[in-house]
């Protein structure tokens, strides 16, 4: 049994879908993935439909199909709006279309062939800019100029009061899918002490550019210049990350192997068992999330520490979570399958291999920026 990884299909692009139809038809016309695993890192699409299109297609020729979505996919679409429902609402309705399909979002003990266990434990997320590192003055708030701040919409925002925006702040129209953002609030714990941004090869920061590759509206505001601002993160995107963290832990520790439905290959191919929460063992762990556990698999972290430059706006906010990498590793998990920042990594950190595999945009195949060639072996039995 092999796993493979990936994520950020995006197939809200032609391009996209149109790489993963080739990948699924070569998969379905030499029968090569047909006692594998594959691990979905989200970003699969924005519309529920395209999203279930995809899984669907990779569960047609994958014994198992393993998936957790990323922010794309619980962007709200205008009809999701007009019928008000929040991110939560469509977290919960992608987990249960997904299950209808056969595709996995919960934690699985699978046996191989050769009698080695291996535990897949999806673990949900978000950002709560624990990951800030510090390297250089910021042109653009992070937290006004990401899409999520628009195109989501959290029940968990509303519950909390937000407090007053600083007056230098400039005022932002979200269109009406977010409370109104407390930069005067909460500040995230941070570890480090380092801010970073996505940069191009050249090391000029063009996220701006970039994000043209997402279908939106930048707010008009995001014209003004805030050099040498660090914003804060709306207190209320602890929240957040809180709920998915207590979704993780009451899918591992109340019963490792909850009830899933098996995948179409599944009775023949692969055996299943059924295990209590507990020790590992000498069982094989792999986690997989959408969002980075840790600062160290942003791009340019190390150089950051030694060059500070202006930057457009600072990645590192919107990244991840530390409580990502405090959880895999409760878990004893050997290697950790990430997404989110279009930039591909394989590294090993503090015995932990962390790995990403992810499509991007086209834009960023053609210029270099995010290389993907295909499907991504992460472990084999072999």
């Amino acid at each position: 049994m092999r796993v493979y990884a990936i994520s950020d299909i995006h197939v809200d692009y032609k391009k996209n879908k149109d790489f993963l139809k080739r990948i699924v038809n070569h998969g379905a016309l030499h029968g090569e993935y047909t006692n594998d695993v594959l691990l979905v890192a989200g970003d699969v699409a924005t519309r529920l439909e395209d999203i279930l299109w995809a899984l669907r297609a990779l569960a047609s020729v994958f014994m198992h199909v393993f998936y957790c979505p990323g922010n794309h996919d619980l962007w709200l679409t205008p009809d999701e709006k007009r019928n008000k429902l929040t991110s939560e609402d469509k977290h919960d309705k992608l987990i249960a279309a997904a299950q209808r399909i056969g595709v996995i979002t919960e934690p699985m003990r699978l046996v191989t062939r050769r009698g080695i266990g291996v535990r897949i434990i999806p673990l949900f997320s978000w950002y709560d800019g624990t990951l800030f590192f510090d390297c250089g003055p910021e042109e653009y708030n992070a937290f006004d100029i990401c899409t999520d701040f628009r195109r989501c919409t959290w029940r968990i925002s509303s519950q909390t009061p937000t407090q007053p925006q600083p007056t230098k702040s400039p005022k932002r129209d979200t269109g009406g899918t977010l409370a109104k953002r407390d930069t005067g609030g909460t500040i995230a714990k941070r570890h480090g002490s380092g801010t970073q941004a996505k940069r191009d090869t050249g090391g000029t920061t063009k996220i701006v550019r970039e994000m043209k590759d997402v279908k939106r509206d930048t707010p008009a505001s995001t014209s003004s210049p805030r050099v040498g601002h660090s914003p804060s993160p709306p207190h209320w995107l602890e929240k957040v990350v809180e709920y998915f963290h207590n979704i993780n832990k009451k899918a591992t520790m109340t019963k490792f192997q909850p009830r899933i439905q098996k995948s179409t290959h599944s009775e023949r191919r692969g055996k299943v068992e059924r295990k209590e929460g507990g020790g590992q063992g000498r069982d094989v762990v792999i986690t997989f999330s959408h969002f980075l556990p840790r600062k160290e698999l942003i791009l340019n972290y190390e150089s950051s520490k030694l060059v500070r430059k202006k930057i457009e706006w600072n990645f590192s906010w919107i990244a991840g979570s530390g409580l990502l990498d405090e959880q895999l590793r409760q878990f004893g998990s050997q290697v950790h399958v990430y997404g989110h920042s279009h930039r591909n990594v394989d590294k090993t950190i503090k015995g932990v291999r962390y790995i990403s595999s992810m499509m991007g945009y086209p834009r960023e195949r053609q210029t270099g920026k995010c290389s993907f060639s295909g499907l991504k072996l992460v472990w084999s039995d072999d």
